[in-house]
């Protein structure tokens, strides 16, 4: 496994939810990337761009079917990511060349929300 991050500080209410992210996409990825003792790499990448932050976990393996809808998940791992990237603020992106890579990017602070008093 290979794991790229630029210095970066998250609150704690971001990195829980990112950490457990990772947590997730990895164990996806050694689980269903490489069926039948296949070799491969996994990736991660944790970046800032000004205000944003992007989270990849990518590998090399079989590549995710075609037929799953990121967006519209049923398997667990993914319903999870899905869940903690809305406490993020997140959008999540999922590319299927040379394998499977799936892009989290999310605001480094919450979103002020304007409330009236």
């Amino acid at each position: 496994m290979h794991v790229y991050s630029s210095p970066l500080l998250l609150d704690i209410d971001r990195a829980i939810p990112a950490g457990l992210i990772v947590n997730e996409l990895v164990t996806n990825a050694l689980m269903h990337a490489f069926p039948d003792q296949r070799r491969g790499q996994v990736w991660v990448a944790l970046e800032q761009h000004g205000d944003l932050v992007t989270l990849t976990v990518a590998d090399d393996g079989v590549g995710m079917p075609s037929t799953i809808d990121i967006e519209h998940v049923r398997s667990f791992g993914l319903s999870i990511t899905q869940t903690l990237a809305k406490q993020l603020e997140a959008t999540v992106s999922l590319s299927r060349e040379h394998g499977t890579a799936i892009r989290v990017e999310f605001p480094i602070a919450p979103r002020q929300v304007n409330q009236a008093a």
